[in-house]
């Protein structure tokens, strides 16, 4: 036993004592003495002295304190270890996972974008002889004109809603105008909506309406639906930009 504490002091000195170490050095010097071989090969008990046996347990405990502490901060770091590995194991597997839906959704996007500026051209206002009985509908109807051909499709929109307000026997051609400037605008719902108006009864801008409205659909990323209303086009049933809808079908099947 004493060769044992003998050691334990010796590592101790030295800073490389363990925690079991720490136990057995701090046990022995509570019972207030060390082991010491005399000439005559007796063993005697030396007594510790008075400043090392109450200065001495004092060090140990303070030794062991900051050997808990080091255990304890080392397995905080752990566990922030594998929090960290965690979370950035969940950020990499959304990256894998919806980076292509999201180029494919922007692909998507740029590519009806890039159509719709192809193939939308605004009508030509010019074409559409109106003559309302009522001179104040009539400058309502020149002012709403003027502001769709310049494009300054928001104050159109409100001039022509404003001409819907007196339900007018034409008023398809408020909803016709209104829809292609929400198209001009890209808002392609509010479009769509106005434009299925537009085509409730038949007219002369029923054709007109109703290749606007498969833009709109297109504008909307409603692919089938575009797809669904330019066929009467290319089979000529409907006489209207025959050729348009031909190249706009093309472009949608590559």
């Amino acid at each position: 036993m004493e060769n044992e504490i003998d050691k334990i002091l010796d590592q101790y000195l030295e800073g490389r004592i363990t925690k079991e170490q720490v136990r057995l050095l701090h046990e022995h010097i509570r019972q207030g003495g060390v082991l010491v071989e005399s000439d005559n090969a007796d063993t005697t008990e030396v007594k510790m002295p008075e400043e090392l046996y109450y200065v001495s347990p004092e060090i140990v405990f303070d030794e062991t304190q900051r050997f808990e502490e080091l255990k304890k901060r080392r397995k905080e770091y752990h566990q922030k270890s594998i929090f960290r590995h965690a979370a950035l194991s969940v950020v990499l597997f959304v990256i894998i996972v919806f980076t292509p839906v999201v180029y494919l959704f922007m692909s998507i996007s740029s590519s009806t974008d890039a159509l719709i500026n192809r193939y939308f051209r605004p009508y030509d206002v010019s074409k559409t002889e109106r003559k309302l009985n009522n001179m104040t509908l009539q400058d309502k109807w020149d002012s709403s004109a003027n502001k769709y051909a310049r494009k300054n499709y928001t104050d159109a929109i409100i001039s022509f809603n404003n001409l819907i307000s007196y339900n007018p026997e034409d008023v398809y051609i408020d909803h016709f105008y209104i829809g292609l400037s929400y198209i001009g605008k890209g808002q392609p719902r509010e479009a769509i909506d106005h434009l299925e108006k537009a085509i409730a009864v038949n007219h002369e801008l029923t054709e007109p309406a109703r290749w606007y409205l498969a833009l709109a659909h297109l504008q909307n990323e409603e692919i089938d639906k575009t797809k669904s209303l330019l066929k009467p086009f290319i089979s000529e049933e409907v006489k209207y930009n025959h050729e348009e809808a031909e190249k706009l079908m093309k472009s949608l099947d590559r």
